[in-house]
């Protein structure tokens, strides 16, 4: 579905950006939760850009560039923006990955993420930590301008617009859920009582919350919200859109519906320590969800694998289309980072393949198909048995290396195509993981119970947990879940929530030199440091951010 008016939202935005970019090279940068609240269309902004724009008032009375604004909520998540490895939220995914012990890369200077993997500059005053915090607030930018123009005459919406409403805050509900599980401060091995550099004390403080209400001037005094009023605020908002999301009439699943929005309570209450809730909405997200889990056929797919959301399991993608790639379709996208087979891109074309780390790799049962996403060792049983897209390709890919993600139409060589392709925000299988976590928590045989039913249907017949502890079976689910997730993203959150310790350096590591960390709990790198210049224009900012961790730890020789 596209509004004929989505062309005027894109030109506008653009020029946004481009003026913040160009704010940006004059002073540290424009605050965060600032330009969160500044609406594209606001009179603020009329003296910026030229006439002709749409104002707030404006976009409020056209139902059609109303609906355009919300289309911009998706494109905003796959907009690239910056550098070459600034492409949105697959940016954001991708740093988190390489952030764990799962996830490894050649040491190469081409590989622009190496800063997340090494632990360097990732204070405030350097890009890492922007990137990450621009990537979720230019969505809730996006998501305010939406919600703005349909409150404005809530009374009188219209069933359609009721729906388009109700996905803005599930957009937005889930852009502060990224937000705060990486800026969250949790007490670690290098800063365990939680101080800064200032002494103050910033534990489970988040991000500074900007809702369409926040006015530019409110917005240079909003403090990190806590713990406690993050979670108030995201589950108000998936409140809202549970009351509403059943009236949108959008047949993809680049917008969330009723199964996303109980996906994300059961995050929610998973990242707050309710188990009993999260596990009650993983199975409502399940049950809402018109769809199962992938086959081994659907996973190795050389042309759809991890491509297309056109299966049953996905929920929510991100996609990549001409529009909102520009020029970028060479390197800055997802496929350019993420496809190793391709002859394009860092991935393929620079080298910088993307490996699994081996000790992952070997508990993972042969048995198990997920397993053929990875190229196999010399000598090893599986060898030989990955489906490449090119077999004389995949002969000269380094050991370990992914196939999860396919190019576009599986075209290894020629960008404009293999660019083009989609990639999973949410999927019915993590719902199982969260239902069968949560269970663990309180009762380890029924967690057990639960991850058995789940692993032997639909992943691996051989499969059978009989550990009963609660610590023991959440450690074995989890392990499942970073397997089945690996690469989208999520496994960052198990590891910062649970106070689990990274592990790169061991016997037969396949981990470069430079980035063998071992933690003893949570890494420190996974309380992200906010840019500088959010505390420079939002002053309860200022003495309130994490401490940074950048060379905290050296590598284990």
């Amino acid at each position: 579905m596209k509004s004929p008016y989505l062309h005027l939202l894109k030109q506008s935005t653009a020029a946004v950006r481009a003026t913040l970019r160009t704010v940006r090279h004059q002073v540290p940068a424009l605050a965060l939760a600032g330009v969160a609240s500044l609406s594209l269309f606001t009179a603020c902004m009329e003296d910026t850009f030229p006439s002709g724009m749409y104002t707030q008032e404006q976009l409020n009375q056209s139902p059609k560039a109303k609906e355009g604004a919300f289309w911009a909520i998706p494109s905003s998540i796959v907009q690239p923006t910056g550098d070459h490895w600034e492409f949105g939220w697959g940016t954001m995914m991708h740093a988190r990955d390489v952030m764990t012990g799962d996830m490894t890369k050649p040491f190469l200077g081409y590989d622009h993420f190496r800063a997340y993997s090494q632990n360097i500059a990732l204070g405030q005053d350097y890009t890492p930590g922007n990137a990450l915090y621009m990537a979720c607030y230019d969505v809730v930018l996006a998501a305010n301008t939406s919600i703005k123009g349909y409150v404005a005459n809530e009374a009188n919406l219209s069933d359609a617009e009721k729906g388009f409403l109700g996905a803005s805050y599930a957009f937005r509900a889930l852009t502060y859920l990224e937000l705060a599980g990486m800026f969250e401060f949790l007490p670690n091995e290098v800063f365990p009582d939680g101080r800064n550099a200032q002494g103050n004390v910033v534990t489970n403080l988040t991000v500074p919350i900007v809702t369409d209400a926040v006015s530019q001037k409110d917005s240079y005094k909003n403090p990190r919200a806590t713990h406690k009023q993050m979670f108030d605020f995201i589950l108000s908002d998936l409140d809202k859109a549970e009351a509403n999301i059943d009236k949108l009439d959008a047949n993809t699943k680049d917008v969330p519906h009723l199964d996303v929005v109980y996906g994300l309570k059961a995050r929610l209450y998973l990242w707050d320590g309710q188990y009993e809730k999260a596990a009650e909405y993983a199975r409502k997200a399940i049950e809402a969800h018109n769809g199962s889990p992938l086959t081994a056929a659907q996973w190795n797919d050389p042309i759809t694998g991890f491509n297309s959301p056109n299966n049953g399991s996905w929920m929510l993608s991100a996609t990549a289309n001409k529009e909102t790639l520009g020029s970028r379709y060479n390197l800055s996208n997802w496929t350019g980072w993420m496809s190793s087979e391709t002859q394009y891109g860092y991935a393929g074309g620079a080298g910088v393949f993307v490996r699994i780390d081996r000790s992952l790799y070997d508990k993972i049962a042969d048995t198990d198909f997920r397993k053929l996403s990875f190229k196999a060792p010399a000598g090893h049983a599986l060898e030989g048995k990955t489906t490449f897209i090119d077999a004389a390709i995949g002969k000269e890919l380094d050991p370990y290396t992914t196939v999860k993600f396919r190019p576009g139409q599986g075209n290894i060589s020629t960008y404009t195509i293999g660019s083009t392709c989609s990639y999973p925000l949410m999927r019915v299988e993590e719902m199982y993981f969260i239902e069968a976590e949560a269970a663990a928590h309180t009762d380890g045989a029924k967690g057990a119970a639960l991850l058995n039913t789940f692993m032997k249907t639909y992943r691996d017949a051989n499969y059978n947990c009989t550990l009963s502890s609660s610590d023991e079976v959440v450690q074995e689910v989890v392990l499942q879940k970073r397997i089945e997730l690996w690469g989208e993203g999520r496994t960052f959150f198990d590891i910062k929530r649970l106070n689990m310790s990274v592990t790169r350096a061991y016997d037969g590591t396949n981990v470069p030199k430079p980035v063998r960390y071992n933690t003893n709990g949570r890494p420190a790198w996974m309380n992200i440091v906010l840019p500088k210049f959010e505390g420079v224009f939002n002053s309860p900012v200022y003495d309130f951010n994490n401490p940074d961790p950048s060379g905290r730890y050296r590598p284990v020789k």
